[in-house]
C-alpha cells in the first residue's frame, strides 16, 4: 500500500502527496522550513511554521519519521492540531508548480 502525507489547512484547503514523492527539506528562516514534493507534472511547496531556532532537530525528526514510517498516512493538521512533530505549529502555505 502506497503511505502519503496529508496536509490539512481547512475541510476545504488540504494536499495529500505519495510519501515517495518527497524530494527534500530547505531552510526557509529560523522560524519556517519549506518541504518539497514532486511528481510530474506537478510538485509542491508546503511551508512549516515551527519554533523558533529548532531547524535542524525538526528537520532531523521529519527525515526520521519519513524513511521509517510504517502507517498509511502522515499528517499535518492545522484544524485538528495534529503535528508529527511538537515542533511544527502551524502550516504556512502551499505553492503549486508546474514541472515542464
Amino acid at each position: 500500500m502506497e503511505k502519503y502525507v496529508l496536509f490539512v489547512n481547512t475541510a476545504s484547503d488540504y494536499l495529500a502527496y505519495p510519501l515517495k514523492s518527497f524530494v527534500g527539506i530547505k531552510y526557509a528562516s529560523v522560524s519556517t522550513l519549506d518541504l518539497y514534493f514532486e511528481k510530474a507534472p506537478i510538485s509542491f511547496k508546503i511551508t512549516l511554521n515551527i519554533t523558533t531556532g529548532t531547524g535542524v532537530q525538526t528537520t532531523r525528526k521529519l527525515i526520521e519519521l519519513f524513511s521509517k514510517y510504517s502507517g498509511s498516512v502522515i499528517t499535518f493538521d492545522e484544524e485538528q492540531g495534529v503535528w508529527p512533530c511538537s515542533e511544527i505549529k502551524s502550516i504556512a502555505s502551499f505553492t503549486k508548480a508546474v514541472i515542464k
